[in-house]
């Protein structure tokens, strides 16, 4: 929540949302076949790491219009676990092109297979400037993010913003996890309302869905009453 303030004064108007998530969790080929690699058990990078993208991108920014999606799979095969070569038939690379009903084009690309990768990025520019959250922690998909902002004519500064989890963990998903079950606590209490619900899980996966069939008709898909939930 304490970041929608800031995205808020990052303009009057957004210009474009621009969204990287380059990571080398799977760039080994040797790295072991499993559900990630199959489509059937919802991997690939899109099922992975484009869910949670999707999930922000509505809470912070509004409903997608429509999409425009490419699938690729640099890495066709691993070995399981008997050292036999399986098949892989999902994604480790997507690029996505969408747009938002208040009509502001996003770009996001993903990639899971990228040695090196920059990490996980957030670029809003908008009428009044530019505004940077991000992270190059490749061992870390929760810690290590920083929040940079410009106004026109300036160079980019470091915004300091408070620590969200109090306790890191060795497994820097545990921290959010632990933070989730405690407002789920809290909710059931009846003390707090601040909880996603099915709805927004269901919006999530229907647009990963739209995005497979942009990539198997090779064009743009409304984003709709019938095929989406009403944002």
């Amino acid at each position: 929540m304490a970041l929608l303030p800031i995205v808020v004064a990052a303009g009057r108007k957004k210009r474009l949302v621009q969204i990287e998530w380059l990571v080398q969790g799977r760039a080994n080929p040797e790295r072991q076949w499993n559900w990630y690699s199959q489509k059937q058990l919802g991997g690939g990078a899109l099922g992975a790491l484009g869910s949670h993208v999707f999930d922000y991108v509505s809470w912070l920014f509004g409903g997608i219009k429509r999409l425009c999606a490419n699938l690729s799979t640099a890495i066709s095969q691993r070995p399981d676990g008997a050292g036999n070569l399986q098949v892989v038939d999902t994604d480790d690379t997507c690029q996505i092109m969408a747009e938002l009903v208040d009509g502001t084009p996003v770009t996001i690309v993903i990639s899971t297979v990228a040695y090196h990768g920059r990490g996980h990025w957030l670029t809003v520019y908008g009428d009044d400037g530019t505004l940077v959250l991000g992270s190059g922690n490749l061992q870390d998909y929760v810690h290590g993010f920083e929040v940079h902002y410009a106004p026109p004519g300036k160079a980019l500064e470091f915004l300091a913003t408070p620590e969200t989890f109090p306790q890191t963990f060795r497994d820097g998903r545990l921290a959010p996890f632990i933070a989730l079950c405690q407002d789920f606590r809290q909710t059931i209490a009846g003390h707090s309302t601040n909880l996603p619900t099915l709805k927004e899980g269901v919006y999530s996966q229907r647009l990963m869905d739209l995005c497979h069939q942009s990539h198997v008709s090779r064009s743009w898909v409304e984003v709709t009453l019938e095929n989406a939930l009403d944002r």
